[in-house]
Order: structure tokens, then C-alpha cells, then sequence
């Protein structure tokens, strides 16, 4: 039987937002400045959070999941001067659940590669106008379920790196591909990376202190997003991938500002060169779910 807790309250993410301040960015383990929690629309939650600047101006990109249709699509908001989010818009939608939206710029041209595991692919998509159109392009990958795909670029090479489900909750394969020019895939020689097992990715990789740190997805207790931990890559060429703990951020390290809430669970972290984000999770009254249990009890009596 399902503990009470889970029957009356449903589980819901949202973005949470603060301005960067140099050296104390949350990799380094800084959790003395606040971040503000954004409040999504009414009938939707929000969650992986990328930043993305653009003609001069700061936009995150975030999944929007609809709760009456079950599922996500790829939405975006502006950030205004006072660091508060403009109302959303959606970007993206397809018939099939889309999430975690990686944007990046290559070759003078934009791209959007969201999370579409639900389609079997590892999507990419072409910039038409921003930030409202994007039309497919060929899928990187076909005949796969991957989860959180993530380019890094650096030095005119860029490198994907993609979680692929396996059979155990929670558990993933890390798998490292060199992206061509064409936009085609070579997969490393160190792929899957056997030390990041079950550490799918969290948000772009971001340069820090000297040092490269992969954000990576933290599940434990057999709990889904309960942290980040920042991995430091170590090597990242043709012929070597390696990459070592560094520091890992839990929900307890994250202050907010504008609500008394605590966070139960953390799990994708976006740096811009002005703002932080990460996303959040937290508990709430199911009222719709317990109406439907009052309306069982009294049709029986």
C-alpha cells in the first residue's frame, strides 16, 4: 500500500533564479545568496532550466509540463532588468512529451535539443526565428531511449554527451559521441564513460575556477533528482575521456527568498554570464485526487 503522504500530496518542480555573483557560483558550494522561486503558470510545473543569451539579452528555456495533458513541451521567458522572468511562451510543442531544452549556437546558426525519449530519438532542432520557431532537423540518434542530451563546444570541436535508460530505475549509461560539422555522430572509444554510470546530465557543462565541471544527476534512496553532483572533467579529446568528483549541491544548499518552502529535490543547474538557475522540487496538497477518494467513500455509504 502507498505510504499516506504520496495519496495526498503530488510532487511538482519549478525554477528558481538568482544573479550570478563572481566566485561564489553554487558549483564552488556557495549557498549564502538566495535564489527567488519562480511561480509557474496555474496547471503547469516547470523544470530543466537553460539560460541562453541572445541579441543582448538574457532567455531561459525550461520544460512547461502540462498536467491536464500529461506532458511537456519546450517553453521560454525573457529576463527582465529586476531578474524576474517575463510570462512564458511556448517554443515547441510536439505530440509526444519533450523536456531538458539544451540551446546552442554553431556555426553562426541556433539549435534546440530537447529531451524527446518519448519519440525513441535524440532530436535537434534548427532556429527560424527566435526564440518562437524551430524546425526539425534529422535526429542525432534513432532507436533509442536517451535522456538529457547535452552539447559542449570548445576549440572548434563539439562533443555530445546523452544518458541512455537501461532496465533499472534510475540507472543510465553515460555515452560520449563527437559531433561532425554535418551534424553526425562518432561515438568515443570511452563511451559509455564507466565512472558516470547512473550520473545522467544536469544542465550545460560550465567553465569555473580554472576547471571544466559536468553537472550529473544525483537519484538516491531510490529517489529520482535528489541532488547535483559536479563532476570535473579531467580529460576531453579524440582519445581520452576521464572525469572526477568535485563537489555535490543538495537541496538543503539551496536559500530562497520569497517563500518558506523547503525544496525535497534538485536536478538541473543553468549559469549564464549574469544569473544561476536551478530547478526544484516540492510537495502540495492533491486536491483533485483527494475529491476523487471523498466521492469513493461516499458513494459506498
Amino acid at each position: 500500500m502507498r505510504p499516506l503522504r504520496e495519496i495526498l500530496l503530488e510532487e511538482y518542480w519549478t525554477v528558481a533564479l538568482r544573479r550570478r555573483e563572481q566566485g561564489k557560483e553554487l558549483p564552488a558550494g556557495a549557498a549564502s545568496r538566495a535564489f527567488a522561486l519562480f511561480q509557474p503558470p496555474k496547471g503547469y510545473w516547470v523544470a530543466d532550466p537553460f539560460l541562453f543569451e541572445e541579441a543582448g539579452e538574457t532567455w531561459l528555456f525550461f520544460e512547461l509540463f502540462d498536467n491536464r495533458k500529461g506532458r511537456g513541451v519546450i517553453a521560454c521567458s525573457a529576463l527582465r532588468a529586476d531578474a524576474t522572468l517575463s510570462p512564458p511562451q511556448v517554443v515547441l510543442e510536439e505530440a509526444h512529451h519533450l523536456s531538458y531544452p539544451c540551446v546552442f549556437r554553431r556555426g553562426g546558426a541556433l539549435f534546440l535539443l530537447p529531451e524527446s525519449e518519448a519519440a525513441g530519438t535524440v532530436a535537434l532542432y534548427r532556429c527560424v526565428e527566435f526564440p518562437t520557431r524551430w524546425e526539425p532537423c534529422k535526429p542525432l540518434l534513432e532507436n533509442i531511449r536517451a535522456v538529457d542530451s547535452t552539447l559542449y563546444q570548445k576549440d572548434g570541436s563539439a562533443w555530445l554527451f546523452t544518458a541512455q535508460l537501461t532496465q533499472e530505475q534510475y540507472r543510465t549509461k553515460l555515452l560520449l559521441f563527437a559531433l561532425d560539422a554535418d551534424n553526425t555522430l562518432r561515438q568515443h572509444s570511452k563511451s559509455p564513460v564507466a565512472e558516470a554510470q547512473s550520473l545522467r546530465p544536469a544542465g550545460a557543462v560550465v567553465a569555473l575556477g580554472g576547471r571544466l565541471l559536468r553537472p550529473a544527476q544525483l537519484s538516491a534512496g531510490g529517489q529520482y533528482g535528489t541532488g547535483i553532483a559536479f563532476r570535473a572533467i579531467e580529460a576531453l579529446n579524440e582519445d581520452d575521456y576521464r572525469e572526477s568528483e568535485a563537489y555535490n549541491a543538495l537541496p538543503e544548499n539551496i536559500l530562497l527568498c520569497n517563500t518558506a518552502k523547503r525544496p525535497e529535490g534538485l536536478h538541473t543547474y543553468a549559469l549564464s554570464a549574469q544569473y544561476e538557475a536551478v530547478d526544484l522540487k516540492f510537495r502540495r496538497v492533491n486536491l483533485p485526487r483527494i475529491w476523487w477518494i471523498l466521492q469513493g467513500k461516499l458513494r459506498k455509504k
